[in-house]
């Protein structure tokens, strides 16, 4: 037999030996995971920590070892602790996670899990910039956007929210979508207004009331809601006439203008433009009460046309 014979049924030989340790090392892998399993179901998560991290040694391409050792350090940090040895742990669950994610991609929870454990643990910052890598990667995904809007939001960096739900509003493509993107934005800055009356004061309160409001404007013209007004108005009360159908979203966008005037107004002490916020949410007050009036006539109107449909029906089947 020639040199090159041997030498190649050698390497032949290696490969299979190769093959089979690495079968081998899978299979003892998958039998530690299983084993781990257990204990987690126990609550003997660092037993099972342990377990995982020796079944990846075996076999790094597991993903599932991933996952489970992720979701294993998951449940070892602490909320609430954002100390150095915990934020450790927490990263460590991310690390795991992550790699799960990468064959996995679609898998909403697990990217949620890990959001709320970088939240809990005091680091927002890392949440932002994973999903602002998500965000570029789906530039138009309305989830991804609101995602980084709150974060930023829960951060303490409610201008950056702004921005966000300004972008959902620059890739939206109908007036409704428009219009959704910027409630959001009025919602939040009565949010803040709302529930942080002591921490935003003088210019900075103004400031976030005439961002509300300039936004929800400009919803109430993507829906058209003073023509929806104006058209109601005219229609009369008679209770015989049709029920104006219009878009659910108004008397909130109506109702939150109003809110955030009379806010506004606090900020204005005693001066003349505290009477003229004041007037302003009295205003949108009158006009939300038109627009409830006439969706509990619409609401009427659809009951008893649902009711008439099911008699007939029940009157076929007779």
């Amino acid at each position: 037999m020639s040199l090159g014979w041997r030498t190649t049924l050698l390497c032949t030989a290696f490969l299979v030996l190769l093959v089979g340790l690495t079968g081998c090392d899978e299979i003892s892998a998958r039998r530690k995971i299983q084993r781990a399993n257990e204990l987690y179901k126990e609550a003997r998560y660092e037993e099972a920590r342990d377990l995982y991290e020796a079944a990846l040694k075996l076999s790094p391409g597991l993903d599932i070892g991933h996952h489970n050792l992720g979701i294993t350090y998951y449940k070892l940090a602490k909320r609430g602790d954002d100390s150095s040895e915990n934020q450790d742990i927490a990263n460590k669950a991310a690390e795991h996670l992550g790699v799960y994610l990468k064959k996995h991609p679609k898998d909403n929870a697990i990217r949620d899990l890990m959001t709320g454990l970088w939240v809990d643990t005091g680091q927002t910052d890392k949440a932002i910039a994973f999903w602002t890598t998500e965000h570029e990667a789906a530039p138009t995904n309305k989830d991804v956007i609101e995602k980084l809007a709150g974060l930023n939001f829960k951060n303490g960096d409610w201008r950056q929210a702004i921005h966000w739900y300004e972008v959902e509003v620059k890739v939206a493509t109908t007036d409704s979508d428009r219009a959704s993107g910027y409630l959001l934005i009025g919602r939040l800055c009565f949010n803040k207004l709302f529930n942080n009356k002591e921490k935003t004061q003088g210019a900075e309160r103004i400031e976030v009331a005439d961002v509300g409001i300039a936004a929800l404007q400009k919803a109430a013209d993507a829906l058209a809601i003073k023509k929806t007004i104006e058209t109601i108005k005219a229609a009369g009360t008679d209770p015989a006439r049709k029920a104006i159908d219009f878009d659910v979203r108004s008397a909130e966008i109506m109702s939150i203008i109003g809110g955030l005037n009379q806010q506004r107004a606090i900020a204005q002490g005693s001066a003349w433009g505290y009477y003229i916020d004041n007037a302003t949410w009295q205003d949108q007050l009158r006009a939300v009460s038109v627009l409830n009036t006439e969706a509990q006539r619409l609401a009427a109107e659809k009951a008893a046309q649902e009711a008439a449909t099911e008699a007939a029906a029940a009157g076929q089947g007779t």
